[in-house]
């Protein structure tokens, strides 16, 4: 009968442990798509900052001035918060040939960005900045749907609010620019 009862107790104790490491598993901490999605994410927050030390230097009109400051603040702790639920999720970036071809579009735009000054600076900034924001917005869009975690999903629907925001601020600059070139 004692050994009955420590047979039961054992087999208990087993089960605990497989349901628990199979609720881990399931959770998936480096499901491969979250990863990407986060690599993305550190890698747009990284080009838009790049690009927005670069306008905060050569920008020569004022509000494409005060649009650079915004990127930077704005990116900056964007970029500080998925590292934060990254790490606190146990999710670990991956990078993937989509991460490192948009890494390497974010060098070649903040090298030509570095080629202008003046009004030519200022007008390619903006192109690129709602070129840039309407990209991440699909980019956004797509993960939405392939997401796993719901931190996660909930960190990029508000990340996503904030590129749309971005984006309408970024056209505005964009058209008043274009208007006073026109003149």
């Amino acid at each position: 009968m004692k050994k009955l009862g420590l047979l039961v107790s054992l087999l208990f104790a087993t089960s605990l442990v497989f349901a628990d490491s199979s609720t881990t598993q399931t959770q998936a901490p480096n499901n491969s798509v979250d990863q990407e999605i986060v690599a993305t994410v550190v890698a747009v927050n990284n080009n838009e900052i790049g690009a927005a030390d670069i306008a905060l230097k050569k920008a020569s009109d004022k509000k494409v001035k005060k649009y650079a400051k915004k990127m930077k603040k704005e990116h900056s702790k964007n970029l500080e918060k998925v590292m934060a639920l990254s790490k606190k999720l146990q999710i670990t970036p991956q990078d993937t040939d989509k991460v490192n071809s948009l890494k390497q579009a974010g060098q070649q735009e903040a090298k030509d960005l570095n080629a202008l000054t003046d009004k030519d600076f200022d007008k390619a900034y903006m192109d690129d900045m709602v070129k840039d924001h309407e990209a991440a917005l699909s980019t956004l869009d797509g993960f939405l749907q392939q997401v796993s975690n719901p931190k996660l999903k909930k960190f990029l629907e508000d990340t996503r609010t904030h590129v749309a925001h971005h984006l309408e601020k970024a056209k505005e600059i964009q058209s008043k620019l274009n208007q006073a070139q026109a003149s």
